[in-house]
């Protein structure tokens, strides 16, 4: 009769294997916190696309101005708001903001943005042209921003989009256009 031996893995094999495990690990861990924080960036996206849709919403809505004694019709943006929350409240650990941290005001409102989930960014918006309000003349601007610490290292992200008011060939009306999405620290 045979004798069965049996026989383990050596040190050296087990020792290899963990050597190719920790490569892996070391390799995957920082594509995988940068792939985390590149997800948690498509929020302020996301956001300062709604808020310039509702900018352009604003935008082109009559509105009944005081101006004058006989009812005359402007075109124009809210008054500048924000940054909402005042102070960061996702720096880090502290995580998320909570939707009570959002402070709705009239010029959030007319853009029609608010947040009912918790939420990463601070959010500003600044209309560029005459107090309180734009005219719809050409020149008038805005800009929206979203601020964010999402590693609560100090260093902030930032995400802007612009927009102006431009003359329509032969018309008195403006006609609004916007700008593109710039990134700062986009990943801090």
């Amino acid at each position: 009769m045979k004798k069965l031996t049996q026989r383990g893995f050596t040190l050296i094999e087990l020792m290899i294997v963990v050597a190719i495990i920790g490569i892996l690990a070391a390799v995957a861990i920082p594509a995988f916190i940068n792939y985390m924080k590149k997800a948690k960036t498509t929020e302020a996206e996301i956001a300062l696309g709604k808020i310039h849709t509702g900018a352009k919403s604003y935008f082109e809505e009559e509105r009944a101005t005081s101006a004058t004694a006989t009812a005359s019709f402007a075109y124009f943006f809210p008054a500048s708001t924000g940054p909402t929350p005042a102070a960061p409240c996702n720096a880090g650990s502290a995580g998320k903001c909570a939707p009570s941290a959002f402070v709705a005001n009239s010029s959030w409102d007319g853009l029609k943005f608010s947040m009912t989930e918790n939420f990463w960014y601070s959010y500003q918006w600044i209309q560029g042209c005459g107090a309180p309000r734009c005219t719809g003349a050409a020149g008038d601007t805005f800009s929206i921003q979203a601020f964010g610490n999402l590693d609560g290292d100090g260093t902030f992200s930032t995400f802007s989009r612009g927009g102006r008011v431009t003359t329509v060939s032969g018309s008195e009306l403006g006609m609004m256009s916007a700008g593109a999405l710039f990134k700062v620290s986009e990943l801090e």
